[in-house]
């Protein structure tokens, strides 16, 4: 058996999120979280899971690759887009 979904989330994180800009979002290196709730959510992850996130941004942007489905609702529909926009051009 190979790495954890678990496993591999963490490590990106520790490799691709910058810890220290946590202050302001930038799309694809920002998790708006403390990195020991990185890690929580990151155990609870598996690649057959399904999610549902109230607010979208960074962690849409981070921990939907690691599930099979990503569900966000978001009330700012010009955000919406932009986050949208974000994960196209990660694909």
């Amino acid at each position: 058996l190979g790495p954890s979904v678990a496993d591999i989330c963490w490590e990106k994180y520790m490799v691709s999120i910058d810890q220290q800009k946590a202050v302001e979002f930038i799309p694809g290196k920002t998790v708006m979280l403390e990195p020991e709730a990185v890690r929580l959510i990151c155990s609870k992850l598996h690649e057959k899971s399904v999610v549902l996130e109230w607010g979208s941004g960074g962690s849409t942007l981070f921990f939907s690759q690691f599930v099979a489905e990503w569900y966000s609702v978001e009330h700012d529909s010009t955000w919406a887009q932009q986050i949208k926009a974000h994960i196209a051009s990660l694909n």
